[in-house]
């Protein structure tokens, strides 16, 4: 296998189809997405392009199987930290979801590793693992939580500046461009599972 694209956070599924265009269409891209709605949407539009996997998991740490999701009113924006500030998280409406780690879902004849992480606060205990050495990742982009999560602002200085040291690391990754080539329908909130 030459380049493996893991899609944490897989929203509207618009990275996982700006992977196909850019690493081409032998890459393995895996779309891990929580919310129950989104998984089957992404499996939906993009089913016709050749080594796409929808993965529906909290992309978290190793060892854990489940994670608690916080929905908010914008699907889009539900994380595992119920004091998210931003898209309408809601405590009292919540979801159990199963949990994979980097570990589990990097094939092992990858080559070439390639991680996005926009996964509304939960990139922090991921980027842990990275930083362990638990997986090896050959280019990283994260999108960055912790001024939407107060729970986060004690932790991220740290990882923060050791993420900015590794020559993997590359930034925030956008895909808004790709958004438009795939149609969002409007949902209920209280529809997701």
């Amino acid at each position: 296998m030459k380049t493996v694209f893991i899609d944490g956070g897989g929203h509207f599924g618009e990275s996982a189809l700006k992977a196909k265009v850019i690493y081409g269409e032998y890459a393995h891209v895996v779309s891990v997405e929580p919310v129950p709605v989104l998984a089957r949407w992404i499996a939906d539009k993009l089913a016709l392009l050749p080594n796409v996997e929808v993965v529906q998991a909290a992309l978290g740490p190793a060892g854990v199987a489940a994670q608690r999701l916080y929905i908010a009113d914008a699907a889009l924006s539900s994380s595992v930290f119920s004091d998210k500030t931003t898209g309408g998280v809601n405590p009292g409406r919540s979801i159990d979801v199963r949990c994979v780690s980097l570990a589990d879902i990097i094939p092992e004849d990858a080559r070439r590793v390639v991680v996005k992480l926009n996964i509304e606060g939960g990139e922090y205990a991921v980027l842990e693992s990275i930083l362990a050495g638990h997986v090896s990742v050959d280019v990283l982009y994260v999108n960055w939580h912790n001024d939407k999560i107060p729970s986060l602002t004690t932790c991220h200085d740290e990882i923060y500046q050791a993420v900015c040291r590794l020559e993997s690391y590359r930034g925030g990754w956008e895909a808004g461009e790709y958004e438009r080539l795939i149609k969002w329908p409007h949902y209920k909130p209280d529809a997701i599972a």
